[in-house]
C-alpha cells in the first residue's frame, strides 16, 4: 500500500484552495507556562542561597555558644555561694516532696548568688533560694514558693526547656518560633502557680505570697546594677498575680491574644 504523503510536503502550488495551503504550512507556537509564584520566589532567592545558608550557620552557632555559656553559669550556680537550708526549713522542704509525689532526690539550698527561686537540673535537682526570700516571707509563703518550684521538677520543666532552647536556635529567624516558645514559659509557670494553689488551697494567699515576693525582689534590686535591674522580669509576675485574684477577668486581653495567635499562624503558613 502506498504511503499518505506528508502534510510538510504538501506545497501550495499543488493545493487548489490558497487559504488550505496557509492552514497546512503554519505551524501553532508551543505554549509556556507561566512560572508560579513559588517558583519566581525560588528562582529569585536562588543565587542568595549561599549568603543565606552562611547566614543561617553563623546564627546556630552563635546562639548555640550562648546557650551553652548559660548552661553552664546555670550548673555553676549550685556550686557558688550556696549553703544548706536552716533544719525547720529542710523538714518542711521533705513533707513538701512527698506530697508532691517528687520520686527523684532533690537538694535545697541557700544562694546568695541568685535573685529568684531557681530549679536547676533534672536528674539531680537543686532548688536554690535567695537570702533575702527566706527572711522575709513566713513559712507559709515560703512553702508555696517551694511548691511552685517542686512542680517545675514534677513537670520534668528543666528537661523540657531545653528542647524548646534546641528548636528557638535552629529556627531563630522565624518570629512565629519565638511568640509561641513564650507562650508555653508563660503557660508553664501558669501551670505551676495551679499546683501551688492547689497545694496551698488558698490562691488569695498566694496571690499575696507573689506580691511579697515581687517586693522583696525589687528591693534587691535597687542595690544592685542598672543592667541588672533592666534585666528583671515585673510584667509576667504581675500578670500572674492578676491571674490568680479572684473577680472579673479582662475580656479585650482576649481578642488581642487570639490577634496575635493568627498573626502568628500566618506568619508561620
Amino acid at each position: 500500500m502506498p504511503e499518505a504523503p506528508d502534510a510538510a510536503a504538501i506545497r501550495p502550488d499543488d493545493l487548489g484552495d490558497p487559504t488550505l495551503a496557509s492552514v497546512l504550512t503554519t505551524q501553532p507556537e508551543p505554549s509556556v507556562p507561566r512560572p508560579t509564584l513559588s517558583e519566581r520566589v525560588a528562582s529569585a532567592l536562588t543565587p542568595w542561597l549561599p549568603w543565606i545558608a552562611t547566614g543561617w550557620l553563623l546564627g546556630v552557632l552563635w546562639l548555640s555558644l550562648w546557650n551553652v555559656g548559660g548552661w553552664l553559669t546555670a550548673q555553676r550556680l549550685r556550686l557558688l555561694g550556696v549553703s544548706p537550708v536552716e533544719p525547720d526549713i529542710a523538714e518542711r522542704f521533705s513533707k513538701l516532696v512527698d506530697r508532691m509525689k517528687v520520686s527523684r532526690s532533690v537538694r535545697l539550698l541557700r544562694s546568695a548568688v541568685v535573685e529568684a527561686p531557681t530549679a536547676i537540673g533534672w536528674l539531680r535537682p537543686t532548688i536554690l533560694l535567695p537570702l533575702g526570700l527566706i527572711t522575709g516571707l513566713t513559712p507559709s509563703e515560703l512553702d508555696a514558693i517551694i511548691v511552685h518550684e517542686l512542680a517545675h521538677i514534677r513537670r520534668h520543666d528543666y528537661l523540657v526547656n531545653l528542647f524548646q532552647t534546641v528548636i528557638e536556635t535552629l529556627l531563630f529567624y522565624h518570629p512565629a518560633v519565638w511568640w509561641i516558645s513564650r507562650r508555653i514559659r508563660t503557660e508553664r509557670e501558669n501551670c505551676c502557680d495551679d499546683w501551688a494553689v492547689a497545694v496551698t488551697g488558698d490562691s488569695l494567699s498566694y496571690a499575696r505570697t507573689l506580691t511579697r515576693f515581687g517586693e522583696l525582689r525589687h528591693a534587691s534590686e535597687r542595690r544592685l546594677s542598672v543592667g541588672q535591674a533592666v534585666s528583671a522580669d515585673g510584667g509576667s509576675l504581675l500578670s500572674r498575680i492578676r491571674r490568680l485574684l479572684p473577680g472579673p477577668r479582662d475580656d479585650h486581653a482576649r481578642p488581642r491574644t487570639w490577634l496575635a495567635g493568627g498573626v502568628a499562624l500566618a506568619t508561620m503558613a
